[in-house]
């Protein structure tokens, strides 16, 4: 499934995770270096910036981009580091959620940082251009509906089968036909509420926009800043508030059967699949470590 967080603020993820989902260490090269062109041009798509907002919006990030090197890259590379000592052994479910923590530390850093630096051009925001938000948002959408609601229930199983195995074999390598039939089943244990998944996501997308809207009418009254800005930083660090608490529950365990299902996936990888997987995080390790100032 192809992501569909519904704002370009949620992007600083190439800047402080883009180590986990690019699909090669040179490819996480070029994005990490390129990234504030990379999320400028996403922008643009997104809000329809005019070449003035998108060229200060590039130069905010380039701050950013700059304080990440200096300050979060050498921790990014750190839990690279930690994570290549841990898949030495048998792996478990406390490394799985170490993982998750440590990503979701590096994210919650880097996103507080662009809204800081980016937050005084939403009031240059105009009304054409939520209205093109709007559109991205019911763009996204009606792909997410065709793909995972109103196709068939075996083409829903056979993209996310293909989908698990492909993100699988980019790190371990070509899996096995036993092990491939074990993940069939295996994801077969594991429900999952594509119509619940919408309506989370649609309704953090109302309240971004909402936010966003309030924010920009506030800040051309030059209300206070720090004020203004805090419901907008939590919306983008917190992704549990406003969640009710059987949707807490149900992406709990989401997370944590698709965390069960990688540990045991690691722990029965052959010994030449390990090597793919280690020689794949020290790749990452080289390569990062060349972007330090």
């Amino acid at each position: 499934m192809r992501s569909h967080r519904p704002t370009v603020l949620l992007l600083i993820a190439a800047l402080c995770c883009v180590v986990l989902v690019a699909t090669g260490c040179s490819m996480a090269t070029l994005a990490y270096r390129n990234a504030p062109t990379l999320i400028g041009w996403r922008a643009g798509s997104y809000f329809d910036l005019d070449s003035d907002q998108r060229a200060e919006f590039e130069q905010r990030l380039e701050r950013v981009h700059a304080w990440h090197r200096r300050e979060e890259l050498p921790r990014v590379i750190a839990t690279l580091r930690e994570a290549r000592r841990r898949i030495d052994g048998e792996v478990s479910i406390v490394d799985a959620k170490w993982l998750a923590a440590a990503v979701q530390d590096h994210y919650r850093k880097a996103a507080a940082r662009i809204v800081d630096e980016s937050a005084d051009l939403i009031p240059t925001l105009r009304p054409e251009q939520f209205a093109a938000l709007e559109r991205k948002f019911a763009e996204v959408d009606k792909e997410f509906v065709e793909e995972w609601i109103d196709a068939s229930p075996e083409d829903i199983r056979d993209a996310r089968i293909e989908r698990v195995t492909k993100r699988a074999e980019e790190w371990l390598g070509r899996l096995e036909p036993d092990q491939r039939k074990w993940l069939r089943a295996r994801l077969d244990e594991i429900p999952t509420d594509y119509r619940a998944a919408r309506a989370d996501r649609l309704r953090r997308q109302a309240e971004f926009l909402a936010l966003l809207r309030g924010d920009a009418v506030a800040m051309r009254a030059r209300l206070d800043r720090s004020t203004v800005l805090a419901p907008l930083k939590r919306w983008v660090i917190d992704w549990d508030h406003g969640r009710s608490p059987s949707e807490l529950a149900r992406i709990d365990r989401l997370m944590g059967d698709y965390s069960e299902l990688y540990v045991e996936l690691i722990n029965r990888a052959t010994p030449e699949q390990r090597d793919h997987l280690r020689g794949r995080v020290d790749a990452y390790i080289e390569a990062l470590s060349k972007q330090l100032p």
